[in-house]
């Protein structure tokens, strides 16, 4: 491979897209950012059940067309992630939880090599076991004002 070869941009879905000549194909291609998941643009526009895997599988051009859209959805919906933090950050009246925890969402489905949560990891290193990575988020609630004064008094708070 020579290094102009080497050097040239990937092409972009629109440029790959161009090439499909199959109208089902261009179809599902059309769709699929409405559904996200192959099995539901199949049944969306009427294909059978392994239509769209096979091409997956075995029409190149329409394999790069396909990663490239899947690609630029996911540019797109880092982009809207990004925006929604912003504008948490911004905005004391955006209820920032349930924003930011739906955008995490559709970020580990779409990119999960990215948002994934880490998982612990144990090693042993001579006689000690050490934990790697930071563990997921985990609700802890502010305890109630009689929680609080049980605790203070030193009483056993009751199971809930």
């Amino acid at each position: 491979m020579t290094e102009q070869q080497e050097k040239q941009p990937e092409p972009s879905f629109e440029e790959l897209f161009a090439k499909i000549t199959h109208p089902k194909q261009r179809l599902f291609l059309e769709n699929y950012p409405k559904f996200r998941y192959v099995s539901d643009t199949e049944r969306a526009i009427g294909l059978g059940e392994r239509t769209a895997y096979n091409w997956i599988e075995d029409d190149k051009v329409f394999n790069d067309a396909y990663e490239a859209l899947k690609k630029q959805i996911v540019k797109v919906t880092v982009a809207l992630h990004e925006k929604n933090i912003e504008d948490v950050c911004l905005s004391a009246k955006t209820p920032a939880q349930s924003r930011i925890f739906g955008s995490l969402v559709r970020l580990r489905a779409e990119a999960p090599e990215k948002y994934r949560e880490k998982q612990e990891e144990h090693r042993l290193v001579g006689d000690i076991t050490v934990k790697i990575a930071v563990p997921g988020y985990t609700y802890n609630p502010v305890p109630l004002p009689e929680v609080k004064k049980e605790l203070k008094e030193g009483r056993k708070a009751p199971a809930g």
